[in-house]
Order: structure tokens, then sequence, then C-alpha cells
């Protein structure tokens, strides 16, 4: 084993792919843990993994907001997450299949500052909504309270990844039954080539 492959106190284990090719993982002698990365974190280095944020007021109760995910065409997937909060009575969702669309393209970063890579799947702010979606709606929640606005706020989304269906359009809905209602979205992803 060559002795550039370890640092003082690792050790490695190899072993050979489906391509025929050798592989190494390292392993810390004292305490026989692998060194390994999440996979986001080697995402984000391989700059791989996007991000968008933005706060918002809804400031009347008719008031809304809608958001268009749309996953590549490709062998690309995307791994979604997404998390929402409004600072009084809010209902989000999020819809698989939604009829929505726009061309109203928001522009996404890179978590990997050093990186120019550019995500596959697209995110548009919806200007005109219809009132009927006939999408299936994933997620639902609704929360919060008229009065006491910021202490008794609106929290939702999903932390967890979903793996989201090749060319599908996805709709993040924001809507509210409270006046001034200050709401905020992030929504993160990684895009990978799924392996068989």
């Amino acid at each position: 084993m060559a002795k550039h492959l370890t640092q003082p106190g690792e050790t490695t284990i190899a072993g050979i792919d489906g391509n025929d090719n050798i592989n190494y993982a390292r392993i810390n002698s004292g305490n026989r843990g692998l060194l390994t990365m999440p996979p986001i974190l080697c995402k984000i280095f391989a700059g791989k993994e996007f991000f968008y944020s933005e706060a918002f007021e809804l400031a009347e109760t008719t008031d809304s907001r809608d958001y268009i995910f749309v996953t590549p065409n490709t062998t690309e997937w995307a791994h979604f997450a997404f998390h929402a909060t409004g600072s009084a009575i809010t209902e989000v969702a999020l819809w698989e299949d939604t009829k929505y669309s726009s061309t109203d393209e928001l522009t996404t970063y890179n978590n990997n500052r050093n990186s120019a890579t550019t995500p596959s799947s697209k995110l548009y702010q919806v200007t005109a909504t219809s009132t009927t979606d006939t999408g299936t709606r994933l997620i639902h929640v609704k929360s919060g309270s008229a009065t006491n606005r910021s202490r008794d706020s609106m929290e939702g989304g999903y932390a967890d990844e979903l793996f989201l269906k090749q060319n599908a359009k996805y709709r993040i809905s924001f809507a509210t039954e409270s006046t001034s209602n200050l709401c905020n979205l992030l929504i993160q992803w990684h895009e990978h080539t799924n392996g068989s």
C-alpha cells in the first residue's frame, strides 16, 4: 500500500468496483472508524448542491405566492428539501405534477461558492395562478395565529430529502389568512446521476 494514501494513525482497505477500478477507504486505527464524508457534503465539494432563499410579505388575506421547481429531463435526479415559515396564519403545500407554469426564472446559487456549476433543475416564480391544481398534493401544513404575530408563527416544510421525479414540475404554494404576513422560504437540492 502506498504510504501517501494514509495519514499517521490511519490504514486503508481496498476493493474492486464494477468497472474493475480499485477503490480505497481510509480507517482510523485508534477507533476503527471509516473516514468518509456524508453524501450531501460530497455533493457540496463537487459543486452539485444548490439553494434559493427569499423573504416576502403577504400583505392581504387574498395574497398568495407560488414557486415552480422543474426537474431535468435527463438521468440527473434532484434530491430536494425545503423550509417555509410565516409570521401569522399561513398555509403551505407542495404539489407534484402541477399544471401551473411560469417563465419568470429565479436566480439560484451553488452551495460551493468556489464552483461555477449551474443546476439542471430550474426554479420559477408564478406570476399568474388559477384557483385549482390537478397535481398531487404531497405536503400540506397550515398553522399560526392572527394575533401575537411571530410569537405564534407557522413553520413547515420537509427536512428529509425527497427524490423528485425526472422531467416533472413541483409547486410550493403559500397562502395567508392574516394581513402583513411575513414569510420565508429556503429550498435546497443536489443533483446526481442515478446508479444502477
